[in-house]
C-alpha cells in the first residue's frame, strides 16, 4: 500500500482550469500540501502543465500545476474522485499553504 507524504483533505471547491488558452470547469475534491485532485472532463497527457484558478476563502489562487495522473470512469456523470486529474503544484504560494493548514485543523 502506498503511503502518502502529505495528508489529503476532502473539499468541494469550484475551479477553472486553463490548458492551451482554453478554460474548462472543474471541482477540486481533495488537496494536500503538494497538490490537488480536480474532477473535470478535461484529459491531458501526464506531465502537461495546467493553470488552476480556485477560491481559497478570501483569496483566489491562480497557479501552474503539473498533471501527474489521469483518472476517468467510462461514463462521466458527476464531479467526483473517479474522474479528473491529480496535479502537483509547481509554485507553492503562502496563501495555498495557509489555506491547507487552516482546513486541516477543521477536519
Amino acid at each position: 500500500m502506498e503511503k502518502r507524504t502529505f495528508e489529503r483533505v476532502p473539499v468541494k471547491l469550484s475551479a477553472r482550469l486553463v490548458y492551451n488558452e482554453v478554460s474548462y470547469p472543474g471541482v477540486v475534491v481533495n488537496l494536500s500540501n503538494k497538490g490537488v485532485f480536480i474532477s473535470t472532463r478535461l484529459r491531458v497527457p501526464e506531465g502537461s502543465v495546467v493553470q488552476i484558478d480556485m477560491p481559497l476563502r478570501d483569496k483566489v489562487l491562480f497557479a501552474p500545476f503539473q498533471v501527474k495522473r489521469n483518472m476517468s470512469s467510462p461514463d462521466f456523470r458527476e464531479y467526483n474522485e473517479l474522474n479528473g486529474l491529480g496535479c502537483e503544484v509547481m509554485n507553492v504560494t503562502s496563501c495555498f499553504e495557509e489555506y491547507i493548514e487552516s482546513i486541516k485543523t477543521t477536519h
